[in-house]
């Protein structure tokens, strides 16, 4: 068992990397085809509500065209099953939904919010020229206050 923060010490390669590293074991020519990543999920409070958010990037190999182009993508998705009761708190969060929606727009993502069977759900990206660039855009969503 962990406590939070710590993490179990491993013997064996996680799977998704051990997968990776099969490649050059394997008989024929193989390269990577694309690659995600996420952070665990956050909860956040606005607007009276309980959201949870995740951050992840993605890369991917453009094999139609150019294989040596590579789009790497940055975003989030932002959901909850628990919207406040009321028109007023409901109110609320649709102006906080709004709102975000536009300073995420001032940093250049693209997305919206819908709805699914559980609630709200908003995804948002940000196409990147470079790999080398996702820390720093994770690290501007990570200093976002909610």
């Amino acid at each position: 068992m962990t406590s939070i923060g710590q993490r179990e010490k491993r013997t064996s390669p996680e799977p998704l990397a051990a997968l990776l590293g099969l490649a050059r074991r394997l008989p024929g020519p193989w390269h990577t085809s694309s690659s995600n990543i996420a952070m665990e999920p956050v909860v956040v409070r606005a607007a009276e509500t309980e959201w949870r958010v995740n951050v992840h990037a993605y890369a991917v190999r453009n094999h139609l065209t150019d294989p040596r182009q590579v789009e790497v993508t940055v975003g989030l998705t932002i959901s909850t099953d628990r919207l406040p009761t009321g028109p007023a708190g409901r109110a609320r969060a649709t102006r906080w939904q709004r709102h975000l929606a536009k300073r995420l727009a001032a940093l250049g993502y693209e997305g919206r919010w819908g709805r699914s069977p559980d609630g709200p759900f908003a995804h948002f990206h940000r196409k990147l020229r470079r790999v080398s660039e996702v820390p720093a855009a994770i690290r501007r969503l990570q200093r976002m206050r909610f």
